[in-house]
């Protein structure tokens, strides 16, 4: 069920620069430092901004819709530039619904507008995020992104709760 938090707006401005800001606190540096270093390529800068995009994106996601039991970032050890692959987050709800799937939606194309307006290393990307939702049944039978949980090899990163 969607909660009464929906009616909000979907800031993507608001998420970006809270994944800029814990890009910079991690590596002390400001907001525009860190911004400038990710539009430099930085792998660092970049690795931080994509965990904490992922992570804000979980969290406006699973107070919005209380299926949501958690979100975890997949892959990223396979990231091998700033630009080739977005970033991929894994929810994990206790039911897919379509109103689920159509908010993911909008939240991705919030969190890649705003990107592409205030990062010029984005400018040309078509989509920065990937949102993948599984529900237990998919854990259970290991299909798509759902088969990261419990892996040895690729183990996701939880990001939130």
């Amino acid at each position: 069920m969607i909660s009464p938090k929906c009616h909000e707006v979907l800031d993507g401005v608001r998420l970006v620069h809270a994944a800029l800001d814990h890009a910079a606190a991690k590596l002390n540096l400001s907001r525009a430092q860190a911004s400038a270093r990710i539009n430099q390529k930085d792998v660092e800068a970049s690795l931080y901004f994509r965990y904490a995009l992922a992570k804000e994106c979980a969290l406006l996601l699973g107070h919005m819709d209380h299926n949501v039991k958690g979100g975890f970032l997949a892959l990223e050890n396979r990231w091998d530039g700033l630009t080739s692959e977005p970033v991929c987050l894994g929810l994990v709800v206790t039911r897919k619904t379509a109103a689920l799937s159509a908010l993911a939606d909008s939240v991705t194309d919030a969190a890649t507008s705003a990107i592409q307006q205030l990062l010029p290393a984005y400018s040309q990307v078509k989509s920065v995020l990937h949102i993948e939702i599984v529900d237990d049944q998919d854990v259970s039978k290991k299909a798509g992104l759902a088969a990261l949980i419990g892996s040895l090899h690729e183990p996701p990163l939880w990001v939130w709760p």
